[in-house]
């Protein structure tokens, strides 16, 4: 929906690495973890948020 609506979404699609965690939480599955820099990644996040915010505003 992102890339219809004209966003660059290139920067984004690596956000997919967090599924494991939200499917680790949710069913309290044994995964190994991921070795991830939590700082970088949680702001990769909130460009997304901020990007779909200004998305859906239009």
């Amino acid at each position: 929906m992102l890339k219809d609506a004209g966003a660059a979404i290139d920067d984004y699609e690596n956000l997919e690495r967090l599924t494991d965690y939200a499917v680790q939480f949710r069913y309290e599955l044994d995964l190994p973890p991921l070795a991830l820099d939590r700082a970088e990644w949680n702001e990769k996040v909130k460009e997304l948020l901020d990007t779909v915010a200004f998305h859906l505003a239009g």
